[in-house]
């Protein structure tokens, strides 16, 4: 009988561990794919330029609108662009290098960490779509669950918000409002489901386009690329940067394959 046992956790034992590594490869491999394919570059550039050539069609159709929690009678009111931030316009994969090469998960911890570094980079595309906008006199709303929420020896208000705001004039996203920031928590009754902040918005705008149709684009492009590459074969360089709270990595690839 107690081989039996042995044998039931041993069975159970491999296929825990197997789960896992199989879970960290798969991370390691779409951070990879992020970090370092051309395909990547490529389909988010073009998600944003065709995003962009439909802007002025946009513009010129005041009944066009990109929200259906738009409000009636929206043709009389200023455009703007509702825009996600993480990995729509910063991109964040040197946290999850370091959770992935650490073994580790996501945490709100290590995640407000992050946040307070204020090191995200930018996806390619984004930040001359967003100045684009700003020449064409269009409004970007950023709609983030970014979560406000209380840190050691920070002063009132929502500081995530401000290291956001930071965070976008370091990439080039600058004179942003924190009115055009709106974080999850940051008033009542906005959660984790962003209607209530996209409802918000279209009382003060005619939202004519959305981060939801800049990566239908890309998702649509997506299919049509090769598969993203495996870890097995590819010649693998790690490059650590040093942050005021820990190592946060960025993979490269940087031999043949």
């Amino acid at each position: 009988m107690k081989n039996v046992y042995r044998s039931m956790f041993a069975g159970v034992f491999v296929l825990f561990t197997t789960g896992c590594a199989s879970t960290a490869n798969n991370n390691f491999n779409s951070l990879l794919w992020m970090q370092s394919s051309s395909e990547y570059q490529a389909n988010t550039l073009q998600a944003y330029n065709s995003a962009l050539m439909h802007i002025d069609a946009a513009l010129g159709d005041t009944l066009w609108t990109a929200a259906k929690e738009q409000v009636p009678g929206c043709s009389k009111l200023p455009p703007a662009v509702v825009m996600d931030i993480d990995e729509t316009v910063l991109d964040n994969s040197r946290y999850m290098g370091k959770v992935v090469l650490e073994n580790g998960q996501w945490s709100a911890e290590t995640w407000d960490e992050w946040v307070a570094l204020k090191e995200a980079t930018a996806i390619p595309g984004a930040v001359a779509f967003i100045n684009a906008m700003k020449k064409k006199n269009v409004t970007v709303v950023f709609i983030s669950n970014r979560e406000c929420g209380k840190r050691d020896k920070s002063p009132s208000g929502c500081i995530q918000e401000t290291d956001t705001i930071e965070n976008l004039a370091r990439v080039g996203v600058a004179d942003v409002s924190p009115e055009q920031v709106l974080l999850k928590g940051e008033k009542d009754g906005w959660t984790s489901e962003k209607k209530s902040r996209r409802e918000d918005v279209a009382k003060k705008y005619r939202i004519i386009c959305s981060s939801v149709m800049i990566w239908v684009i890309f998702c649509l492009m997506s299919r049509k690329i090769s598969p993203r590459p495996s870890v097995s074969g590819l010649w693998m360089k790690t490059v650590r940067t040093g942050g005021k709270n820990g190592l946060y990595f960025r993979i490269r690839h940087t031999g043949p394959g």
